[in-house]
């Protein structure tokens, strides 16, 4: 008795068009395709489960693809099903444009969230390092710097730089 199995076979899903790119491959300018691409395991031919995933943002006319991570898929997919569905004329293109709005409107206030929260941890790594002596502030940037989250050692960087001018004076 004898097993055929594959290891990366390859299988791709076009969730629709979702943005207008000019290629750099075929100099096009088209509507772009939100693709899905799945390497699978097989036995037999049959593909039984995916082991890798990539997403991308393909050329409808060459094929040529930009890849993307998994959380643009998942802010690209509305927008796809949106236009799929305006394509099969499920929808009329007043009720697309008012969703289209309400999605760029959704996106643009978790761009804010994300900014407020993330000038949040700003302020709370300037207050960490605040207590921090010279020695420490040192250790984080120079010693361990391979241990430390980045945004600590940025603002323990300008922490020491910021005591140099005050010593300065």
């Amino acid at each position: 008795m004898f097993v055929i199995f594959g290891w990366n076979h390859k299988a791709s899903n076009n969730y629709g068009p979702v943005e207008q790119r000019t290629c750099p491959n075929c100099k096009n300018t088209s509507v772009w395709d939100l693709t899905k691409i799945s390497f699978n395991f097989s036995l037999f031919f049959i593909p039984l489960f995916s082991h890798t995933k990539e997403y991308a943002l393909v050329c409808p006319i060459c094929q040529h693809g930009s890849t993307i991570s998994a959380n643009e898929f998942e802010e690209y997919l509305p927008i796809a099903e949106l236009n799929v569905s305006y394509d099969k004329e499920e929808i009329s293109e007043e009720d697309k444009q008012i969703q289209l709005n309400s999605i760029q409107t959704e996106r643009k206030k978790t761009l804010e969230n994300e900014k407020l929260k993330t000038l949040e941890e700003i302020r709370n790594w300037v207050k960490h390092v605040a207590n921090k002596t010279d020695a420490e502030l040192n250790e984080i940037v120079n010693d361990k710097r391979d241990e430390y989250n980045p945004a600590l050692i940025i603002a323990a960087e300008l922490e020491l730089d910021k005591r140099k001018l005050i010593d300065e004076k």
